[in-house]
């Protein structure tokens, strides 16, 4: 072999091995860029929750974000369940968002945009009030400004969700609740406040039942997870007794802003308002418009790229320094990009696939509710017809059978009445003692009596003076 040919693969592997440092330093230097742009700041709330909502500003709340959920979506309850674990009762959503609107900040219902959540930096396992009695136990988010030492009063009563506790620790309780806002109402008044507390660094917040009660009202023993940190954003999964939950020490950095927006120019009403199962008529008007650039975020971008920090200083010299490096963080970056909105859009599709056959099996189970219900509304009223055939036909044979005893009794009135008339009429004389009827003459007889000479006699003659001799 020649010495070009030795000097020629030499070049190459030192090409190669440079190339190897040159994308290693790079993707070490993407992901320090991701962690210092987007990890442990409102700037992680602002682009990790954009994929599944809108984002809107409120000159009192600042910027509020109205999630991409069904009409029937209520915190706390759609999409998620209750598990223990060392800080209380947690709740465990599925959806890939529910890292953040369920452990901070705070959600407010507005009778024209509906469900709304407004960001804040304390983590909690879940930013709910409690309340119970022997039948029932009740949660609600707490409201904007509601705490641990601030009245509880202001929460709605129609926020409140009550549940039997024997199906509170259910993956899917949602079978067993009635959310209807007159019954909510009739059981509020029905229960009491739970003031359990947990103090967790300085962060105070309500824990709900305690394992002693559920065993007590239920005789089961709740399960007991203990929470582990996760390094992604994402729904938490239960390993064994263990729940995977990223929940990030978040600080509030005045510079942070969402990239887009919905523009609207209808502010947030100030106090919750009632939800009484009613459908925000602004809702879905906002969800589908296109957000807008937010200027706010562009003058900030502006402002960062005027006067850089140490770290994008030092970022900027490094791409100085090495062309190249520049190029293949964009290629990275683009590619991380790309397969995070293919991620997106694959879990979207998935829960939309596994939301319209849940609703399918629901609309059949209501149906078939439906069927059994019109087969026993029929038999019922089959059996209630053939009983009022059996009491008429019965009804029909007492008539009869009274009828034939009253003619019994009638019958045997007459003859008794008419023995009786027998009985009080005279008996009739003996046959001796009977006066002698004359008998009638014959017409011999009649015409010789006629005939004799004393009737033809004269009254004073001869015969009459020879009578009175």
């Amino acid at each position: 072999m020649k010495p070009f040919h030795y000097l020629l693969i030499a070049t190459m592997l030192v090409i190669l091995t440079l190339g190897n440092s040159i994308k290693a330093n790079a993707q070490q230097d993407y992901y320090d860029r991701y962690d210092a742009q987007y990890g442990a700041s409102y700037q992680d709330f602002y682009d990790g929750l954009s994929p599944y909502g809108q984002w809107l500003y409120d000159p009192m709340y600042g910027y509020v974000w109205l999630p991409n959920v069904g009409p029937d979506f209520r915190p706390y309850y759609t999409n998620g369940y209750w598990a223990m674990t060392q800080y209380g009762n947690t709740w465990v959503s599925n959806y890939d968002w529910g890292w953040a609107p369920f452990h901070y900040g705070r959600w407010t219902f507005d009778n024209y945009y509906g469900w709304l959540w407004i960001p804040d930096t304390q983590w909690a396992p879940a930013w709910v009030s409690w309340r119970s009695n022997q039948n029932y136990y009740g949660w609600a988010p707490m409201g904007p400004g509601v705490g641990i030492n601030i009245s509880l009063s202001l929460i709605p009563t129609d926020w409140w969700i009550f549940l039997s506790p024997n199906y509170f620790y259910e993956t899917r309780f949602q079978r067993y609740c009635n959310i209807d806002w007159a019954f909510n109402r009739n059981i509020y008044r029905q229960t009491t406040y739970i003031n359990n507390s947990f103090n967790n660094n300085s962060n105070s917040y309500y824990t709900g039942p305690r394992a002693d009660d559920y065993r007590r009202r239920t005789g089961r023993q709740p399960s007991v997870f203990n929470i582990e940190n996760n390094d992604r954003r994402g729904s938490s999964r239960i390993s064994g007794n263990r729940i995977n939950m990223y929940r990030p020490s978040i600080n509030k950095i005045i510079e942070a802003a969402p990239r887009k927006i919905v523009q609207t120019e209808r502010g947030i009403s100030q106090r919750p308002q009632a939800n009484n199962n009613a459908q925000p008529v602004g809702r879905q008007w906002v969800l589908n418009q296109t957000a807008s650039y937010n200027t706010r975020s562009e003058s900030i971008n502006k402002n960062r790229t005027t006067q850089p920090d140490a770290k994008d200083q030092n970022a900027q010299n490094k791409s100085r320094q090495y062309p190249q490096q520049q190029d293949l963080r964009n290629v990275q970056y683009q590619r991380e990009q790309n397969a995070q909105i293919q991620q997106r859009n694959e879990q979207l599709n998935r829960q939309n696939i596994e939301q319209q056959r849940l609703q399918q099996q629901e609309q059949s189970r209501r149906q078939q509710q439906q069927r059994e219900e019109e087969n026993r509304q029929r038999t019922i009223q089959g059996d209630e017809a053939n009983k009022q055939r059996n009491q008429q036909h019965r009804d029909a044979q007492i008539n009869q059978q009274r009828e034939q005893e009253n003619n019994r009794a009638r019958q045997q009135q007459q003859n008794q009445m008419e023995q009786q008339r027998r009985m009080q009429q005279p008996a009739p004389p003996p046959r001796e003692q009977r006066p002698q009827e004359p008998r009638p003459m014959m017409n011999e007889q009649r015409n010789n009596k006629e005939s004799s000479p004393s009737n033809n006699t004269p009254r004073g003659g001869e015969g009459s003076g020879t009578r009175r001799r």
